[in-house]
C-alpha cells in the first residue's frame, strides 16, 4: 500500500510546489449531459458554457441554486457587477448576493436581481467598506423550472 504522508510535497511532484484543488470529481469521466469532460464536481449545477458568454465561455448554474466566491475588500466604496442571462424571460430572475460581515461594516446582505430580458444583463450592486476584510458573493440560479439554466460572466469589482 502507498504512503501517502507527505501530502503535496511528496515525490509526485519533484518540483515542491504547493498545488490547489480545482474540484472534487465524483463518479466517473461525465459530465452533467453525459460528455466525457470529467466535470462532475461537488457542485453539480455549476459547469462551464463553450457556447455562451460575453465571449465564451461563461458559468452556467444548470438548475435552483448558487455560485460563490469570496471578494477581499478594502475601505471605500466597493462595487461587484455581473453579466446575468436566463433563456426564459420569466421569475423568478437570476440574482448576485453580497453577504452580510460586520467586519467590514456590512450589517445586512445586499441583493440586486437581474432585470426582465432574455439577453444579458448587468447587474452591480455597491456598498460602502469602513474596513478591509472579505465578504462572500453569491450568484443565484433562482428558477425551479426544469433544465432552466441561469448564465454569468464578466465578473468585475471596484
Amino acid at each position: 500500500m502507498a504512503d501517502f504522508s507527505p501530502g503535496i510535497r511528496s515525490n509526485w511532484n519533484p518540483q515542491g510546489v504547493p498545488g490547489a484543488l480545482r474540484g472534487i470529481s465524483i463518479g466517473g469521466p461525465t459530465g452533467w449531459y453525459g460528455d466525457n469532460t470529467w466535470a462532475r464536481h461537488l457542485q453539480v449545477n455549476a459547469v462551464r458554457n463553450n457556447s455562451e458568454g460575453l465571449p465564451a465561455p461563461c458559468l452556467e448554474l444548470k438548475h435552483w441554486g448558487f455560485w460563490r466566491f469570496r471578494w477581499a475588500v478594502n475601505v471605500g466604496n466597493r462595487s461587484v457587477t455581473v453579466y446575468m442571462k436566463q433563456a426564459e424571460n420569466a421569475t423568478p430572475r437570476p440574482k448576485l448576493i453580497i453577504k452580510a460581515n460586520p467586519d467590514v461594516r456590512l450589517a445586512a446582505d445586499t441583493e440586486q436581481s437581474a432585470g426582465a430580458s432574455t439577453g444579458w444583463v448587468a447587474v452591480t450592486k455597491s456598498f460602502v467598506a469602513t474596513a478591509t476584510g472579505v465578504v462572500w458573493v453569491e450568484l443565484w440560479n433562482l428558477s425551479y423550472a426544469p433544465w432552466s439554466s441561469a448564465f454569468f460572466d464578466r465578473i468585475t469589482t471596484t
